[in-house]
């Protein structure tokens, strides 16, 4: 029987017991089939009728409840639903349906109730179960709805974390956005450092956010935390564990929770969380949420780390790029504008970094340059350019010459150069430089080995004519002609002087030279050279340091220059020469010449003449070289001063421009000895005498004329063409010999070769050497330096007889 038709029979019947009277058995069998507990209650609220299962859904038996006053059996109930619905459905004359919750019986009722002509009948059922799974079902709705909003809120997190600018504010901000936003308790980051964990920032037990850097533990012995070390989708729970702050000290008992943090496919470290502030339970979509944090957060860390590589990488780049001392700039293949430029760009090229922006590569060079610019830029390869030289303009308009070498790059996206531009002004000044000093030492070497053969030439020539002074003296013609003869044999004899200063191959005396005293004893001679029409003035400085120089050498310096300016003055003018101490801290680059630091006597000759090109100034070292008429100069005046400078440790320069007159600028290193006492006049007198010597020449026209000269003179010669054959008479020959004189440069041994072995044999033999330019000239000057005897070639019978009295005259020991 349904609910319905019960409640139908009861409608119809005024009393339950008329009901039961008029066909008990009918009554019963309508009441034995309803299902559902059912009781009925008269007009005072009186149980009158109960089936079984209302006794066990209101766990009170039949008897305990007829007759009795339903709200008096169930107090709790007046007030509630059931008060309230009960009394509806009896004022209203209407059923009533609802659900309530009973809390003395802890149990879900269904309710159906219809009011009869004396009371209410009511059908109702436990639905607890079915509340059970609704709340369930609810709740999971409700865990569902909260994963999505947690979900959105990830994704909102996402676009935070991704604006991280470091480490630390990844970290700091990942703890409290997981805490704020998804709703964690406690959260810690860790980063795995192979078998440690170490801290980043995490949550203390008051729920505050700290900085946990300074923190480092072993990795926990914790099987479930190895094994999601292996696994990006693996999550440790660990439940009823002792919960820790950042130290391991215990804080409480709650779930811990640990997922991986991945970069690409390596573990880097962990995210924990736990339940300690609030006991939550971690449901699985909770459980979920936490791994997918974790997996985000490695994908964010990765993309932080490349970004910061990047921003270190572009750093370096710039640090570079703005660092290089040469200028470098960065332009767009296609547009040709500038994209970056370095501040040496800036600072070489004049102008702002805004200004460059604005232009192109054409721009910085002269307009002419620009179809061999397209030209170059059609046929540029992808890759690596090899040096090429330009000329380029600067903001002044100046122009200058650059190397410049360039490689293709990615810049914002674009296709450009990077560009590398070496201003080689000053290295293609000093290859000139560099070519010029070897093209004057190749000059000088060529000069000196000319100077070497002419100075033989001229030994026997000279040697030749004073002999044949002796047999013509009666003749007066003939005397002219010898006169003239020996006049030209001068001449030739200071053109090899003048070629031997130029190669720094003349054998010096250096002495310690007051210039200022020097000067000023030349000076008459200097102004019968210039002539009455120039006009010379000398402003000597006071104090001035001493040098260590040739006199001679400076004195023909100084007259060389004096006969340089009075052929640039035809018509008159003025020469000033000035004299100063000159301290230079730094390398000085003074007109082409560089001069390093040092303590210099500075000597400024200077005249108002007709001066100089750019082109003739660069050449006027150079040996025979001349702007005079054929026959008006030997070119050797200026290349003869240079050489003198050099060899003296000094440098000379000029600076010179058309119709400005020409300087002459010398520098001489400092002497810290005080200068000489100039020495006594030679004799002009002819000596002679007996001894014996032993002459060595390989050249045979030499070797015969001072044979002759010195036989002349009385002495007993002994000749050698060759070292070895001298060697052998220094071995053999059973008499003391008296001196040795020997040439320096030989074929196979040289002189001084010959005078070391000399010495074995005949231990205190005395030396003169002769030369006319000798490869050995570093050696042969430290010799003369030291007192050694010496004769430059060419030189007279007279003089050669002087220098061999002189040193046969000498202290010396007995005759070997």
């Amino acid at each position: 029987m349904s609910e319905q038709q019960a409640s139908d029979t009861f409608a119809t019947n005024p009393t339950l017991e008329g009901f039961l009277d008029k066909d008990g058995l009918q009554a019963q069998a309508i009441l034995a089939s309803i299902t559902d507990a059912f009781f009925a209650l008269d007009t005072n609220w009186r149980f009158v009728y109960v089936n079984s299962n209302a006794e066990k859904l209101l766990r009170r038996s039949r008897q305990e409840l007829l007759g009795q006053n339903i709200w008096e059996v169930f107090p709790e109930a007046v007030g509630s639903t059931f008060y309230v619905q009960y009394h509806r459905a009896i004022e209203e004359r209407c059923s009533v349906a609802f659900e309530e919750f009973y809390p003395p019986l802890e149990t879900w009722f269904e309710v159906h109730a219809y009011p009869y002509v004396h009371g209410l009948s009511v059908y109702f059922r436990d639905i607890n179960d079915r509340k059970r799974v609704e709340e369930l079902l609810q709740r999971a709705h409700e865990e569902d709805r909260l994963f999505t909003q947690k979900l959105t809120a990830l994704q909102e997190i996402t676009y935070q974390l991704a604006l991280a600018p470091d480490k630390e504010t990844f970290y700091k901000l990942a703890v409290e956005l997981g805490r704020e936003r998804l709703g964690f308790d406690r959260l810690g980051i860790w980063c795995l450092k192979e078998n440690f964990i170490k801290g980043t920032f995490g949550t203390d037990e008051g729920g505050k956010t700290v900085d946990e850097r300074s923190v480092q533990r072993p990795l926990p012995a914790l099987d479930a935390l190895h094994q999601i070390q292996h696994s990006p989708q693996a999550i440790a729970v660990i439940e009823n564990s002792t919960l820790c702050n950042a130290l391991g000290e215990p804080v409480g008992h709650g779930t811990l929770v640990f997922a991986s943090v991945w970069n690409h496919n390596r573990c880097i470290g962990f995210l924990s969380a736990d339940n300690l502030l609030s006991g939550q339970h971690f449901t699985p979509q909770r459980l979920e949420l936490l791994r997918l944090y974790a997996s985000t957060l490695g994908h964010l860390y990765t993309r932080l780390q490349i970004q910061l590589s990047l921003q270190e990488s572009e750093e370096r780049y710039r640090s570079l790029f703005r660092s290089i001392p040469d200028p470098v700039w960065v332009f767009d293949i296609h547009t040709l504008q500038f994209l970056d430029v370095s501040d040496a760009a800036i600072a070489h090229y004049g102008y702002s970094r805004d200004e460059f922006l604005k232009m192109t590569i054409r721009d910085i060079r002269p307009p002419e340059d620009w179809e061999a610019l397209e030209e170059r830029l059609a046929h540029l390869k992808a890759g690596y350019s090899p040096p090429t030289l330009w000329r380029h303009k600067r903001k002044d308009g100046t122009i200058f010459e650059v190397e410049i070498t360039s490689h293709d790059t990615n810049y914002a996206g674009r296709e450009a150069r990077i560009v590398l531009a070496r201003d080689v002004t000053e290295r293609r000044r000093l290859e000139t430089q560099l070519l010029q000093a070897q093209k004057m030492e190749s000059i000088g070497r060529l000069a000196g080995g000319i100077a070497h053969d002419f100075n033989n030439l001229l030994a026997a020539i000279v040697g030749y004519l004073e002999l044949l002074e002796d047999h013509i003296q009666s003749d007066a013609q003939a005397q002219t002609h010898l006169h003239h003869a020996q006049q030209a044999a001068e001449r030739a004899k200071q053109l090899t002087s003048q070629l031997l200063a130029f190669a720094r191959k003349q054998i010096t005396r250096p002495q310690n030279l007051d210039i200022n005293r020097l000067i000023v004893d030349i000076g008459q001679l200097l102004r019968r050279i210039i002539g009455e029409d120039i006009e010379l003035t000398f402003r000597p400085s006071n104090n001035l340091w001493t040098v260590k120089a040739d006199r001679s050498q400076m004195e023909q310096v100084l007259m060389n220059l004096a006969v340089n300016s009075r052929d640039a003055m035809p018509h008159g003018g003025h020469i000033l020469i000035e004299t100063h101490n000159r301290t230079v801290s730094e390398t000085l680059t003074f007109a082409q010449t560089v001069i390093p630091p040092g303590e210099y006597v500075y000597i400024l000759f200077r005249d108002d003449g007709e001066g100089m090109s750019a082109d003739v100034l660069a050449r006027i070292f150079e040996p025979f070289f001349t702007t005079k008429e054929v026959g008006k100069g030997t070119g050797l005046g200026l290349s003869t001063c240079y050489g003198i400078i050099r060899q003296a440790g000094g440098y000379i320069a000029a600076d010179s421009a058309l119709q400005e007159g020409a300087a002459f600028h010398i520098f001489l290193p400092r002497s810290y000895e005080e200068s000489d006492v100039q020495p006594a006049p030679v004799s002009s007198s002819s000596p002679s005498g007996n001894e014996t010597i032993l002459l060595v020449e390989d050249e045979p026209l030499v070797l015969q004329t001072l044979t002759l000269s010195l036989t002349r003179k009385g002495y007993h010669l002994l000749t050698a063409e060759s070292p070895d054959e001298a060697l052998e008479i220094l071995a053999k020959y059973p008499k003391p010999i008296d001196l040795l004189i020997t040439d320096v440069v030989m074929p196979q041994k040289s002189g001084l070769e010959l005078v070391a072995q000399a010495h074995r044999i005949r231990p205190n033999l005395p030396v003169l050497y002769i030369s006319g330019y000798t490869e050995e000239h570093t050696k042969v000057q430290n010799l003369v330096h030291e007192g050694t005897a010496f004769l430059q070639k060419p030189f007279t019978p007279s003089t050669l007889a002087r220098r061999v009295r002189e040193i046969l005259d000498a202290p010396k020991s007995k005759p070997v």
